[in-house]
């Protein structure tokens, strides 16, 4: 069975590189624009990971994080920012995400990074 992966980006191009990533590596993308979404789709079905950007309109990708601490503290997040220095300039307490990817990123960064979180990324059963 896929790793369900939800992505929320509110930049299309982003949305649709990410989702083409994840597909590539033998993952499940669904992709959403907007937190709000999020909220639905994670109440709609179990995920594996969630990555999302920090900045969107509306509720921003910390509060998914800071909700999703508290409901699922199980779940890993990999947060999505415009710029390189993203750990030090995000104060984000003890709310930890899984990891950072910072704009522009490479699919290698992205395979390193969701290996590191998931572990095999494809079942050897496929």
């Amino acid at each position: 069975m896929r790793k369900r992966v939800l992505v929320v980006d509110d930049e299309e191009s982003i949305l649709r590189m990410l989702t083409d990533m994840l597909e590539i590596l033998g993952l499940e993308p669904v992709a959403v624009s907007g937190v709000d979404e999020a909220r639905q789709e994670l109440a709609r079905a179990p995920f594996d990971l969630v990555i999302s950007d920090i900045v969107m309109p509306g509720p921003s990708g910390l509060e998914l994080l800071h909700e999703l601490r508290s409901t699922r503290p199980e779940l890993p997040v990999v947060l999505i920012a415009a710029f390189e220095n993203l750990k030090s300039s995000v104060d984000l307490g003890d709310e930890k995400p899984a990891g950072f990817l910072a704009k522009p990123f490479h699919f290698t960064q992205v395979e390193e990074l969701l290996t590191q979180v998931l572990g095999p990324l494809q079942d050897d059963e496929e």
